[in-house]
């Protein structure tokens, strides 16, 4: 299924030196109070959300940081010293990303590389995943997070997709601009080479639609690169980067990189390591046995996986 980047036309401008507008996540029945990480300021002096009607009040958005010189396109730590965001959109190596800290300071940091992840661990697949690793490690009294990602099964020989399908997932964009949505499926995705696709599969991607539900959210130009969380637990789990907006049948939907594929995790784990970071991961129960897929030869390139269809929006 070919699928279209999040912001083709700003990429375009960014690499030929030009000022270009990206577009805020689209939130239905969006409210600043709500919606909005900061209440002013950004991304030069932002002033943080303090109302406690705002979707993400008493999670830790710290890690969650943005391009200095590109301050739309997000990225995400994963470990002191290593994030991750959408190919597509990714920092050169020397440039520096900049986060807004749990005690209000904003803190810049320096990309040393960005390594990018095969779909399938198969060199000739690269995705639309990177990871970016700084020229060093945040320090703990910096107060940034960093986050485990969530891994729904039994780690490592199984994976239940289905039972992603289950809790709100906590939608980024940028600017700090957060909204809702649940996965309604899983979906091996062609995106590469930009604008026109090959027919091979980049990565294992899930979607999320678009509904007429107070809070629902749908990514727009500029969101290439920001986070989707988890709140199971109580905190945040990171599920997946977004990278594209498209349909499934007639329905819009954002696509996001599937960070807990265990081909994908393992090269994930493998970059950590080479920095001496270790990847967290939040493991969680299987709900439905019968629904649990093994890891060898669960999907085939191209095939759409599964959709689960919600009876409050259909």
């Amino acid at each position: 299924m070919p699928l279209r980047p999040l912001h083709t036309a700003l990429l375009s401008s960014l690499l030929a030196g030009l000022a270009s507008p990206a577009v805020a996540l689209d939130v239905f029945n969006y409210s600043p109070t709500v919606n909005e990480r900061f209440d002013s300021g950004f991304a030069t002096s932002p002033v943080a959300n303090a109302s406690g009607s705002f979707i993400g009040a008493g999670f830790d958005f710290s890690g969650v940081g943005w391009q200095t010189a590109a301050s739309a396109f997000s990225v995400t730590m994963i470990t002191a010293q290593n994030f991750v965001t959408a190919r597509h959109a990714a920092p050169a190596p020397g440039s520096t990303v900049t986060f807004f800290s749990q005690d209000g300071v904003l803190r810049t940091y320096t990309v040393g590389s960005v390594s990018t992840i095969s779909y399938n661990g198969a060199s000739a697949d690269p995705s639309d995943l990177v990871v970016g690793t700084l020229t060093a490690a945040i320090p703990a009294s910096d107060h940034i997070a960093a986050y485990p990602i969530l891994f729904n099964g039994t780690a490592p020989s199984a994976i239940d997709l289905a039972g992603y399908s289950a809790p709100t997932m906590l939608v980024y964009g940028q600017g700090g601009r957060i909204g809702s949505n649940t996965i309604d499926g899983f979906v091996n995705g062609d995106l590469y080479p930009l604008g026109n696709p090959n027919g091979v599969a980049d990565s294992l991607y899930f979607h999320m639609d678009f509904d007429p539900i107070t809070g629902q959210a749908q990514g727009q130009g500029g969101d290439s690169g920001s986070p989707t969380f988890s709140t199971v637990g109580g905190s945040l789990s990171l599920v997946g980067v977004h990278s594209a907006i498209g349909t499934i049948g007639s329905d819009a939907a954002t696509f996001d990189n599937f960070l807990a594929w265990p081909t994908i995790l393992a090269q994930i784990n493998d970059v950590a390591a080479a920095s001496g970071q270790t990847v967290g991961l939040t493991v969680t129960a299987i709900p439905e046995p019968a629904t649990t897929a093994a890891l060898a030869g669960v999907f085939a390139l191209g095939a759409v996986c599964w959709r689960r269809r919600r009876a409050d929006s259909k």
